[in-house]
């Protein structure tokens, strides 16, 4: 990755910001009269008209999904640590000490200071470090439509918690945050990273081609933390945030996924198994891909699936369906490189499979 590129993910960085109970008490004071929504609301879509984008509308959904993190945060077990949900939405999270922050309060630690670090002739953050501007970018990101936020007390008096929460997510590598929607899903065809996805289902929610060349340019980069946890972490968390259970890992599942996922290094094309289990596929041109990645490139299509009408609008939506399917409740997953350089193969099999005519994934 160029040196030069804000090294952004689909999750924004953290931010810690400490001040005296006189400074927090004065600051927080012309927020008070608002409506947490509003408030929120109105400081988000200030910023963004500085910059020439669309308003944010408020959505109960991700502000329910804000809500309960930051309620889990901000227990005597959570520490009110500024630790991310690794959800399907982007997100900013805020910590001051004291009582009395305003959302007008939160999102100006996240817009005022770090509007001065973000460089756009180079789309980089100043210094370098991505921490350092990411919680702006997100805010003024132009492709982001909906945003939800909440407030909490921290436990033991050690402060207070915010949490906003953003769909579709923002901070893409390479995309800049006022680029044009259609641009940043579909990238020219010389950029040098692709992704293609595919996924199987008794019957797709939605009739259409078995793959599509996808989305977004998406930066290197993989390992760290435990092998299966990256692929269960973001399931698991956007499954929860319905109020689904959680899937759990099995050997079984997961040794076919191995086994499928070996049989295609030789081209690594998205052709399903059409094995006893559901499947999703990605590919990704080079290495460095991780599994996060690719369920995040699944969760992605969460926006496209219309739940009133049970389809899928816009584009696909049944990587998503298939991981939020109610009845599945084991997932196994494997990655392999692809030979010749290739790129990256992922698959995830899902048992009870999911995605049938007529149902609900829940």
């Amino acid at each position: 990755m160029a040196s030069r590129r804000l090294p952004f993910a689909a999750v924004t960085a953290v931010l810690l910001l400490l001040h005296g109970a006189a400074d927090a008490k004065s600051s927080s004071s012309s927020g008070k009269t608002k409506s947490l929504a509003s408030g929120f609301l109105d400081a988000h879509n200030a910023a963004r008209r500085q910059v020439g984008v669309p308003p944010l509308r408020w959505d109960e959904r991700l502000a329910s999904y804000a809500a309960r993190y930051a309620a889990a945060r901000s227990g005597a077990g959570g520490g009110c640590a500024l630790v991310h949900s690794h959800g399907p939405y982007g997100e900013n999270l805020f910590h001051g000490s004291g009582v009395g922050w305003a959302p007008a309060d939160v999102v100006a630690a996240w817009v005022s200071r770090e509007r001065a670090l973000y460089d756009a002739a180079s789309n980089s953050c100043r210094g370098g470090d991505a921490a350092a501007c990411g919680h702006y970018t997100q805010v003024v990101w132009r492709r982001t439509t909906a945003v939800g936020c909440a407030l909490a007390t921290c436990a033991g008096g050690r402060g207070t918690y915010g949490v906003c929460s953003y769909n579709p997510p923002g901070n893409y590598v390479g995309v800049r945050p006022s680029a044009n929607p259609q641009l940043s899903i579909l990238p020219p065809m010389a950029s040098s990273t692709a992704i293609a996805l595919a996924l199987l289902g008794i019957v797709l929610l939605l009739p259409g081609n078995a793959f599509v060349v996808v989305a977004y340019p998406r930066g290197g980069g993989g390992g760290g933390g435990d092998y299966r946890m990256q692929f269960l972490g973001q399931q698991n968390a956007a499954r929860a945030a319905m109020g689904l259970p959680a899937l759990v890992w099995d050997e079984r599942v997961a040794g076919y996924a191995r086994w499928y996922a070996e049989s295609r290094r030789g081209d690594c094309a998205l052709v399903h198994s059409s094995g006893p289990y559901g499947e999703n596929l990605f590919w990704g041109s080079g290495t460095g891909w991780s599994p996060a990645q690719a369920v995040g490139a699944w969760l992605a299509e969460q926006p496209r699936y219309n739940y009133w009408s049970n389809s899928c609008y816009g584009g696909m939506c049944g990587h998503y369906t298939q991981i939020m399917w109610r009845a599945t409740r084991r997932v196994g997953c494997a990655m392999v490189a692809c030979y010749n350089g290739r790129g990256t193969f992922i698959t995830c099999n899902y048992d009870p499979p999911g995605n049938y005519v007529g149902m609900r994934p829940y």
